[in-house]
C-alpha cells in the first residue's frame, strides 16, 4: 500500500499536469480568437486594397477605385440633372424656348396643337 507521502506526490504531479493542460487550453483558445481576428483583418484589407486577378478569378478593385467609379457615375447623373433642369428653365414648368422639341415627323399638326 502506498504511503501518504507517495499519495501527496501523486496529487502534486496530477495537479501540475491539470494546471499545465488548463494553461495550454487557455493559450489555444486565445490563439484561436487571435487567428479569427487576423483573418477578418486580412479580408478587410483585401477589400480596401483590392485583389489582383489570380487562379481564374477576376481582379477585385480596391476601395478607392470603387469610390472613384461612384464619383464618375454621380458626375454623369449631375450632368443629366442639370440638362433636365435647363429643359424646365421656364418658371411655368414648360421647356425653355431654345430647347423645345420641334416635330419633324408624325401626323400633321392641327392649329390647336402647334407650339
Amino acid at each position: 500500500m502506498p504511503s501518504l507521502e507517495q499519495w501527496q506526490r501523486l496529487g502534486i504531479v496530477c495537479g501540475s499536469i491539470l494546471a499545465a493542460l488548463g494553461v495550454a487550453g487557455l493559450a489555444a483558445r486565445g490563439l484561436h480568437r487571435m487567428w479569427r481576428l487576423m483573418s477578418k483583418a486580412n479580408r478587410w484589407l483585401d477589400q480596401v486594397l483590392g485583389e489582383p486577378a489570380h487562379d481564374g478569378e477576376p481582379a477585385r478593385p480596391g476601395l478607392m477605385e470603387r469610390v472613384a467609379g461612384i464619383e464618375r457615375r454621380v458626375a454623369a447623373i449631375d450632368a443629366k440633372l442639370a440638362e433636365h433642369l435647363e429643359w424646365h428653365g421656364d418658371p411655368d414648368g414648360s421647356p425653355a424656348a431654345h430647347v423645345r422639341p420641334h416635330p419633324n415627323s408624325g401626323p400633321p399638326q392641327t392649329r390647336r396643337h402647334r407650339t
